[in-house]
């Protein structure tokens, strides 16, 4: 089953990295709270209703499609919030800050 599995797990390392990266960019810039629910949102919020629900409701190969799932949600959730202007915004007052 593990063989079976591992393109699907495997999937996850392109959303992984670029969650790290953004994540440790937050940290450098002492934005301690974004990295921290980003953080969470990948390995907490999104990753255990995905153990439990994808299985369920497409069948139980399909568990090594969560860590894919949970990865991809917090891309997408990155990608709407920085379009928003929050994570924008943020780093723009920051710099303004730091300049005055």
């Amino acid at each position: 089953m593990a063989i079976e599995g591992f393109p699907y797990f495997s999937a996850a390392f392109v959303f992984f990295i670029f969650n790290l990266t953004v994540i440790g960019y937050y940290q450098s810039l002492e934005k301690m709270r974004h990295a921290t629910v980003l953080a969470l949102l990948r390995g907490f919020i999104f990753l255990i209703p995905s153990f439990i629900l994808l299985p369920k409701a497409i069948g139980a190969h399909c568990i090594w499609l969560a860590l894919c799932f949970s990865e991809l949600l917090t891309t997408l959730t990155i990608a709407v919030i920085y379009g928003t202007g929050v994570l924008k915004h943020t780093h723009t007052s920051t710099v303004e800050e730091k300049t005055n």
